[in-house]
């Protein structure tokens, strides 16, 4: 399923959207800090950032008993960066990594892999005070045309 709200007003507005309807079900405080940028990625790019706040809010729900989230985007000199926060229990990312059963972690591979598409990397850190996953897109992706500022 590919939300219309992504296609028609950007990552900004489909990841508010999503947001809101986490915030709702969880009864949690999840704050968001968007770009005030509407489709300056590629639609597929868009796509899976999308996706990987998707999976990174699940896993918050199913494991991490959080009870602070913060969503933000952001841009430096080389990457367009989509970071997702909780102060869960965290997880052990090396214990992780060596269980080879194709069923654990499933979640962390398909988002490594959606990123790594576009040659952009996927950095998890975890520890008792929470969790933190940055997916980075390569700037040179992003689109810069006053047609589609916002």
């Amino acid at each position: 399923m590919h939300p219309n709200l992504l296609e028609d007003h950007g990552l900004s507005a489909a990841l508010s959207a999503l947001i809101e309807d986490y915030r709702n079900r969880l009864n949690i405080d999840i704050d968001f800090e968007p770009l005030a940028i509407n489709k300056l990625l590629p639609s597929d790019a868009r796509t899976t950032l999308y996706r990987i706040a998707q999976e990174a809010l699940t896993n918050i729900e199913r494991h991490a008993n959080a009870t602070e989230v913060t969503v933000k985007i952001t841009v430096n000199d080389a990457w367009f960066i989509l970071s997702i926060s909780d102060n869960g229990c965290g997880f052990d990312t090396q214990k992780l990594s060596r269980n080879k059963s194709p069923f654990v972690g499933i979640g962390l591979r398909n988002m490594s892999e959606r990123i790594s598409y576009f040659n952009g990397r996927l950095d998890i850190y975890s520890a008792s005070l929470g969790t933190k996953v940055v997916a980075k897109l390569p700037k040179k992706l992003l689109k810069y045309s006053n047609s589609e500022k916002r």
